[in-house]
């Protein structure tokens, strides 16, 4: 039987809280101890606190940690005499009871879905190799589960087909601010990826015996994707952007720049955020940048266009971030006085049915705009979908064809060039 284990969860910090790892039959069970310590006072290799007199506690904690460690192992063995399946939840109720003495009602909120959902949270924020984003997106649904609950406080044996049911259409049926101050619904896409996270959390309450069925993986909550009415900005538009005289308006000139490097890479605006000089490298009498993507951890190598390195050379280095909120709201003013106005489609989905609206395109230019820009004059260019996605990283050939926004004049003018049209 493998010994149980203390982690630091922030090792990097002043101060850390500690947890204990047991593993067992190729599972790993994780237990906050409550404990917290200054990490100059723990000694990795024993996992114990020093034994320092400027930390008085480290006595005590030292034996609570020991208690946490027998405990674990005699909770295993004590399944295992029983003749029961091991397993995370059973393991953590008897560990606990077994430290901090057992509850006094077995149904108070440790059994709620609210106590549960902020243990599978806290589970996640500890593990360094679940990916930032993914935690977000725990984060997000986690903070509408609870708004859907409200003051209830549902048992975990309330969660049935009904309540992931409800939930789904309280996503429809929920409106949320922007920074305008408009309250508008979620789209059916956006609600997907809830609901894929939603699925996640409810795969591991089944796993851990938490909850008795998988109606949660049932068709009935599937959402089904929408066609987005998505603009690029085409290089006659980018190049009046990048002539605009915004000398009088440091904040518009310097999200203006940063817009146009994303235009111009096809970074994501979070790593076009982090860009500095280091990664810019020279081959072959040819500037590169050389950038390890935050969102998938790969690499991409990008060769940078001459506008770029004007850029570079206006500020002597790249310009200081933006926030995201901050970049959108100042790119549509800038896209607004280079007079990109043309009329564009706009559908938004409400509770089931499409309402149809016409825009300016400078309305519905984005950060992200930028990286589908980059693709999809990539494309037109003659570049092969294999070579841009070596930049934009996409895996799937479908994710990255929605990227590529062609309007069907384009397409005509296109087609038009083939001998076929002849």
């Amino acid at each position: 039987m493998n010994q149980p284990k203390f982690n630091l969860k922030t090792p990097n910090e002043p101060e850390s809280l500690i947890y204990l790892i047991f593993r067992y039959e190729s599972r790993r069970l994780k237990i906050s101890t409550g404990l917290t310590v200054p990490v100059k006072f723990w000694n990795n290799n024993k996992m114990r606190v020093k034994n320092n007199n400027q930390f008085p506690k480290h006595e005590l904690y030292n034996q609570i940690l020991e208690k946490y460690s027998d405990a674990a192992k005699e909770s295993y063995l004590e399944l295992l005499k029983d003749e029961q399946k091991a397993t995370n939840s059973k393991l953590k109720e008897r560990v606990n009871s077994k430290v901090n003495g057992s509850p006094k009602n077995t149904d108070d909120k440790t059994k709620t879905l609210h106590s549960f959902l902020d243990t599978f949270l806290e589970m996640k924020r500890g593990d360094s190799t679940i990916k930032d984003i993914t935690t977000r997106n725990y984060e997000k649904v986690i903070r509408l589960i609870k708004k859907y609950e409200k003051s209830k406080f549902f048992l975990l044996s309330d969660i049935d087909k009904d309540f992931h049911i409800n939930f789904r259409q309280f996503l429809f049926n929920t409106k949320f601010q922007k920074g305008d101050k408009t309250k508008r619904h979620y789209q059916p896409n956006y609600i997907a990826r809830l609901m894929k996270s939603y699925r996640g959390i409810m795969q591991y309450a089944f796993s851990e015996g938490l909850i008795k069925d998988q109606s949660f993986s049932s068709k009935e909550l599937t959402v089904s994707a929408k066609e987005t009415d998505t603009v690029y900005l085409n290089e006659n538009e980018l190049e009046s952007i990048y002539t605009l005289d915004l000398s009088d308006n440091p904040k518009l000139d310097r999200a203006r720049d940063l817009f146009l490097i994303g235009c111009h890479t096809g970074l994501r605006f979070s790593d076009v955020a982090q860009l500095n000089m280091n990664q810019v490298i020279e081959s072959n009498g040819k500037f590169l940048i050389k950038v390890p993507t935050k969102k998938t951890g790969e690499t991409v190598i990008i060769p940078l266009k001459s506008v770029v390195l004007e850029i570079i050379g206006k500020y002597d280095g790249f310009p200081k971030n933006l926030s995201n909120q901050k970049l959108n709201e100042y790119i549509k003013e800038v896209c607004k006085l280079a007079e990109i106005n043309d009329k564009c489609l706009d559908r938004k989905y409400v509770r089931g049915k499409t309402i149809k609206e016409y825009k300016e395109k400078w309305e519905m230019v984005s950060s992200h705009t930028a990286r589908r820009s980059f693709a999809t004059n990539a494309y037109l260019n003659g570049i092969s979908p294999i070579k841009i996605k070596k930049i934009t990283g996409h895996k799937k050939e479908s994710t990255f064809l929605k990227y590529i926004r062609i309007s069907e004049l384009e397409n005509a003018l296109d087609l038009a060039d083939n001998d076929f049209f002849d």
